[in-house]
This record gives C-alpha cells, structure tokens and sequence, in this order.
C-alpha cells in the first residue's frame, strides 16, 4: 500500500515538474521573442545553423557519391572529422570562440563561393566543347555542299589524280 503511494507521488511530481519546466520554456521564448536585442540574435544565431547545417550536410551527404559504398564513404567522412575536432581544439584555445568562429566563417564562405565560380567556369569550358563541336560539323564535308563518298570505288576514283602520276 505503502509503495503504491509513493508510485502515486512520484507520477504527480514528474507531472507538476513537467508542468514547471514546459511554463519556464514558455516564458523564455516570450522574452527571446520580445527582446528586441536578443530577439537580433537569436535571428542571427538561427539563420547562421540552418546555412551552416544545411552546407554541412549537402557536402557530407553529396548526391554524386551515394552511388559508391555508402559505408566507406560515412566511415572516410568521419574520419577527416577529426583532424578538424583537433584544429577547432588548437583554434578555440589560442584565438577564442568568437575568432575562431568567424574565421571559419571566412573560409567557408570563400571557399564555397570558389566552387560556385569553378562550377560557372566549367560551363564556360562546355560551351566552348560545344563550339568546337559546331565547327567540326561545319567543316564536315556534307555541311559544305560536297557530297560524302558513297564507296570505295569513288574515293578511289578521288584520290586517282593525287597519287598515279605519269612519270
């Protein structure tokens, strides 16, 4: 009987407790989104995971390379992991967080901005493929209004005056 009891207590505190803490969250939200300094921030600080997460994700994740072993590939992302969990470790001890954070930042921004710029540059490198390729069918003897030959006989007929001269 005893023991039923405190089961009984212990469901209501865990009840009440829950009760607490959802009004706590609540009340922190309201003052987050009233604010309007932290209401900036927490703007800022959102925006900031969701670019971050989303880059991190696409190139963890990239598309082209589902087709290979699926585990190799999570076990080789993971293990370039570490040395960067190692370089955040030097960077955030001998810069600071807020240095360390903007620097990444950077080299992020750069060089995913390089790869924009490479992947535009190589549409411009298909497209002059694409020219190229214009010209050689426009050079092509049937794009010049002479006729291809249709056997053997007539190119050898061609190539009689090129190479049986009279002597």
């Amino acid at each position: 009987m005893l023991e039923k009891a405190e089961k009984c207590e212990r469901r209501e505190s865990v009840g009440v407790s829950v009760r607490i803490r959802l009004g706590q969250v609540l009340r922190e939200t309201f003052v987050l989104v009233l604010t309007p300094g932290l209401r900036l921030k927490a703007f800022i600080i959102f925006y900031l995971w969701i670019t971050t997460s989303t880059i991190y994700y696409g190139v963890s994740l990239n598309s082209y390379n589902l087709s290979t072993n699926i585990y190799l590939y999570t076990f080789l992302g993971g293990l370039l992991e570490i040395p960067a969990y190692l370089l955040l470790w030097l960077a955030t001890t001998t810069l600071g967080r807020k240095k360390t954070f903007a620097i990444l930042f950077l080299i992020c921004g750069i060089s995913i901005s390089l790869l924009t710029i490479l992947m535009l540059l190589l549409q411009k490198v298909f497209s002059v493929g694409a020219l190229v390729a214009a010209a050689v069918v426009f050079i092509l003897p049937e794009t010049t209004n002479k006729n291809m030959p249709q056997g053997i006989d007539e190119e050898e007929d061609d190539n009689d005056s090129v190479y049986s001269r009279d002597v």
